[in-house]
């Protein structure tokens, strides 16, 4: 006798949502359960949004495995908003099923969401996981996952890190005094100028305290 002929799975028990991984899931959206409740939520959210409001930041809490997940990953698939026939017919079938539990949602998804492309208003959703790097890491690697998500990594904005390294490229080359000068107290402070730009990024706060003395003397 096999295990799996004697236990069956009750099928109404979906798996657990991971937003990070799943927001590009178009199955999710048609999974979704829309309670009266999560609905509201959704208005709410999506009103201060196209409505410009106030209330930008939010905090969603509710007991585990409550749908909390699965509510912003349908609230990410209709910010992104993707030029995708998969992507709006997933939607078109959300808007259908929610219309008559709640209008002004409905209204809101079909003036800003379900409407020509010129009138049409896309967001990045940007998934920020907080580890053992810092804020500033984190928000960078949390942008560029996004970027790469859609693929346009080309609008990834310079880091400060890279704003530094131009600033002393700038002095090597169009400034030699000045460089001679930057190197020679790098040297007198203990740092290696060769390893200077490969460190930066490991040992960033401690180059950028010394490179803030040097520029204002």
């Amino acid at each position: 006798m096999i295990l799996k002929d004697v236990i069956k799975l009750d099928e109404r028990f979906q798996t657990s949502v991971n937003i990070r991984f799943d927001i590009d899931k178009i199955s999710k959206i048609d999974e979704f359960i829309p309670a009266k409740s999560t609905l509201n939520v959704l208005e709410s959210y999506l009103e201060n949004i196209f409505e410009k409001k106030n209330n930008k930041s939010t905090l969603l809490v509710g007991p585990y495995g409550k749908g909390k997940s699965h509510l912003l990953l349908v609230l990410l698939a209709l910010l992104q908003n993707r030029n995708d026939k998969k992507w709006e017919n997933s939607i078109t079938r959300f808007y259908e099923k929610i219309k008559k539990q709640n209008k002004r949602l409905a209204a809101c998804i079909e003036k800003n969401i379900l409407c020509g492309r010129e009138d049409k208003k896309r967001y990045l959703p940007v998934i920020i996981s907080f580890g053992r790097s810092s804020l500033e890491n984190s928000y960078r690697l949390a942008l560029f996952q996004a970027l790469e998500r859609e693929k346009i990594t080309n609008l990834m904005p310079d880091s400060i890190y890279d704003e530094v390294l131009k600033k002393t490229e700038s002095w090597k080359k169009d400034y030699p005094e000045t460089y001679e000068r930057f190197t020679k107290n790098l040297e007198n402070a203990g740092y290696e100028v060769e390893k200077f730009a490969s460190d930066i990024k490991k040992i960033f706060c401690r180059h950028l305290k010394f490179l803030r003395r040097y520029i204002k003397s």
